[in-house]
């Protein structure tokens, strides 16, 4: 895969990106999507209900296209963070497409994997927050995650 990228120089060229280069950040995105759905109180991404949709819907798509879906989704939803235009600064790309026409991505049998992975790991626990009279001692303020930006 050849991307337009943003060489520290300012210059701008051609640069070959290997599977090696983008297995990461999708195993790091993949993951962040499932950690920001474990915080729903209906996670709608993964999980058995997130199957059952994608099965119902998925028609001739792969895995490969739900990986996809699921970024674009996640980048609508928090500007930027799941964007390989981005992390891996390609030019000439519209702030709002997180790929851009010349991203190849995964091929299917690596996008089955990196979703196998993101399902099989343990799901996160939701911690119990400290009482407020411990909070207050500690002189630590958090504000609710209703309050907080997207």
């Amino acid at each position: 895969m050849r991307l337009e990228a943003r060489i520290p120089s300012g210059d701008h060229r051609a640069v070959p990106l290997a599977p090696s280069d983008v297995r990461p950040f999708y195993d790091a995105s993949l993951l962040g999507l499932r950690l920001l759905d474990a915080r729903l109180p209906a996670p709608r991404r993964f999980g058995p209900d997130a199957d059952a949709r994608w099965a119902n819907f998925r028609g001739h798509l792969t895995a490969r296209d739900r990986i996809e879906l699921l970024l674009r989704d996640g980048d609508a939803e928090h500007a930027g963070a799941f964007s390989a235009r981005q992390v891996f600064e390609i030019y000439a790309v519209a702030e709002d497409e997180p790929f851009g026409g010349e991203w190849s991505g995964l091929d299917d049998s690596a996008a089955e994997q990196a979703l196998a992975r993101a399902a099989a790991g343990a799901p996160p626990r939701r911690g119990r927050r400290a009482p407020p009279r411990r909070r207050a001692r500690l002189g630590v303020s958090i504000p609710p995650p209703s309050t907080w930006a997207s």
